[in-house]
């Protein structure tokens, strides 16, 4: 093959389409354009009709191949069928590659055509291309790592993106006003006044001060303009005009009383790298406005609500404080059906699906816990939520799972009937609430609205008791979603002690675990023989592949299992890989595999979702193979095979074909 010297542009065209597909494929995909020419010029063709041999066993590949369209088996030296490989994936010789498919023999199974790169070129590339050398010893794991990365760096959407990853520090215009814990509450709100602040930053260096006839203080810390002091002052407290008029003006305590018996001590502070989120997050979590900044033990500002409020933007992200704040049910409902809009602003934002993900987790948390703070009951159970709700993985519509643990005292809830008592009311008016909340109701009425799912923490126990030691297959379909369980508001240590009950029934127990992961391997990647992406049609709908339903779910499911039967306690998926590789559990490259698996599913699905949103439909998780671009169908063949490997792996380690599944 022969072809001008230059670039790509300089090419005769069906040389040029040869180095645009080597450019969409490992790994070739990472040669400079002088690098891909040279590798056109030395490419061979050959073409294999449907059951030929490429190369036999004993023989040694002398070239490195690449599968431009058909598909090609390799079997092992025993014969067996190793992989099957198809287009745009690499195979050849132990002394070649070591990253790619190594086999004794190569055949055919469709009529097949291969680029051929002889070994003299292959060994001038490799080195003199570091990234291509690198290339070559990336498994799928590392090769889905750097395309995630690579995908996650591109705008989600074509509005502007927001500043919700900017440092905080970037919102501090003057130096920090402070003052000393011993000046009165006078000076203080002197000091502020003057300042025109409305919070004040009190740190002590140990010297003792003295009061001032005017209620100033003679060891008030004014280190110049906006009182900076020197950075060897320590931060003990923080006061700020809330602070005045509550503990000060509404309590009736004397202005003339130090300002440290008013003052919020060792106040929660964040580096002034920390992102805007960051501070908001932590705003709304601890129920605070104002956030000191310190550096190295030095104050260097405060950050405050108003601060980040002033961005439009970041708006959305108040929306978990709103609803807590909410005077009525129905306030908070209309508030939690802002997070599209919510949603919208994080991925804008930069945040990738983890972050997201726990943030509108926190949403549905906020508007439960503020339905069941108004009703009497809900002051009395222990809320449970299951799922993805329990593992702080919901996305926009996900479904409601949840259930009550009643007080010991109440009788089985089931006795009454369906509608006679008050848990049967709070569970049915918090599923109601919810749905006009937007959150669907579950398919497998998995709600605390059913009788089925309220009961005492013995009554749960001996439940799960029952699924994990006379396991019924049909049954555990439904069930599984109980097994990530999680507790919010008053009580919520129930929630603990049951979940910790459950892992002792699931801590080595390999009846549960072989039924669990038949039901896992059930649901393979949709991937055809040759990785060929295999589309399901929904009523109307053009052919897409589900993501959530082919892909996180599945995931989620096999890691699930693991992390029962090794009683690990962790409930979210990540941190359950992060245990399960750290113990030994799943190898570590496993577990590593798995999250890149996971996080470019959880890409590709929140990418789609805010071009649905932005064209005005809902946003869903079917995906259509001719939406993404060439190297996103590529590295999601590659996150596919990484969970079919790994489901591979789960049933041989529970046997689970001895279940007849």
């Amino acid at each position: 093959m022969r072809s001008p010297d230059g670039d790509d542009g300089a090419m005769e065209p069906e040389l040029r389409e040869i180095s645009r597909f080597l450019g969409l494929h490992s790994p070739f995909d990472r040669l400079s354009v002088a690098g891909r020419s040279a590798a056109v010029r030395a490419l061979r063709i050959r073409y294999h009709r449907r059951g030929e041999t490429v190369f036999q066993a004993g023989t040694e590949p002398t070239h490195l191949y690449l599968v431009r369209s058909g598909a090609v088996e390799l079997r092992d030296p025993e014969g067996d069928l190793a992989q099957r490989m198809g287009e745009g994936e690499v195979f050849g010789a132990p002394s070649l590659i070591s990253g790619a498919p190594t086999a004794r023999s190569a055949h055919t199974v469709e009529d097949t055509l291969l680029y051929l790169l002889p070994a003299e070129a292959f060994y001038r590339l490799r080195h003199g291309e570091p990234d291509f050398e690198a290339a070559l010893s990336e498994g799928l794991a590392r090769r889905l790592g750097r395309a995630l990365r690579e995908l996650q760096a591109e705008p989600a959407s074509a509005a502007p993106r927001t500043d919700l990853l900017a440092p905080c520090g970037d919102l501090v215009g003057r130096a920090p006003v402070m003052g000393h814990p011993d000046m009165s509450i006078r000076g203080a709100a002197i000091r502020m006044s003057n300042a025109g602040v409305a919070s004040l930053l009190l740190v002590t260096n140990g010297e003792e001060v003295e009061e001032t006839g005017s209620g100033s203080h003679a060891g008030e810390v004014s280190g110049g303009e906006g009182g900076e002091h020197p950075g060897e002052d320590r931060l003990v407290g923080i006061v700020t005009n809330r602070d005045l008029r509550t503990r000060v003006l509404a309590a009736g305590v004397s202005p003339e009383a130090p300002v440290r018996t008013v003052m919020t001590a060792d106040p929660i502070t964040l580096p002034p790298s920390a992102s805007r989120l960051d501070a908001i997050l932590t705003m709304v979590r601890e129920g605070i406005h104002h956030l000191p900044l310190v550096e190295e033990g030095r104050v260097v500002g405060v950050v405050s609500a108003s601060d980040l409020l002033r961005e439009q933007a970041l708006h959305p992200v108040f929306l978990g404080d709103r609803i807590r704040k909410a005077p009525t049910v129905l306030q908070a409902i209309r508030v939690a059906r802002e997070r599209e809009r919510l949603f919208l602003a994080l991925a804008r934002g930069g945040l990738g699906p983890w972050e997201v993900e726990r943030i509108l987790t926190g949403i549905a948390d906020a508007l439960a816990r503020r339905i069941l703070e108004v009703r009497e009951e809900g002051r009395k159970g222990v809320w449970l939520v299951f799922g993805s709700q329990a593992r702080r993985e919901m996305g926009l519509h996900s479904d409601q799972d949840h259930g009550l643990i009643l007080p010991e005292e109440e009788s089985d809830p089931s006795a009454h009937g369906p509608d006679g008592n008050r848990w049967g009311r709070l569970g049915r008016g918090v599923a109601r609430a919810l749905v006009r909340a937007g959150y669907p109701p579950c398919p497998g009425s998995v709600m605390a609205s059913e009788a089925l799912w309220r009961r005492t923490l013995d009554g749960w126990d001996r439940k799960f008791l029952r699924w994990t030691r006379r396991p019924e297959l049909e049954e555990l379909i439904h069930a599984g979603i109980l097994f990530d369980l999680r507790g919010l508001g008053r009580g919520a240590s129930a929630a603990d002690v049951l979940r910790a009950r459950l892992l002792e029934h699931t801590r080595n127990n390999e009846i549960f675990a072989a039924q669990m992961a038949a039901l896992a391997v059930r649901n393979p990647p949709p991937l055809g023989i040759f990785r060929r992406f295999v589309v399901e049609r929904s009523g109307d709908q053009e052919p897409a592949l589900e993501l959530k339903r082919r892909g996180i779910q599945p995931l989620v499911d096999l890691v699930r299992i693991h992390a029962l039967v090794a009683g690990i306690p962790e409930v979210g998926t990540r941190e359950r890989l992060e245990r399960l590789g750290r113990d030994g559990v799943i190898s570590a490259s496993g577990a590593a595999d798995l999250r890149e698996a996971l996080d470019f599913f959880s890409t590709l699905r929140q990418r789609h979702q805010v071009r649905r949103l932005e064209e005005g439909g809902r946003p869903d998780s079917r995906v259509a193979p001719a939406e993404l671009a060439p190297l996103e169908r590529r590295h999601l063949k590659d996150a596919f095979q990484i969970l079919r490997t790994q489901q591979e792996h789960l049933g041989r380690r529970f046997q689970t074909g001895r279940l007849g599944t």
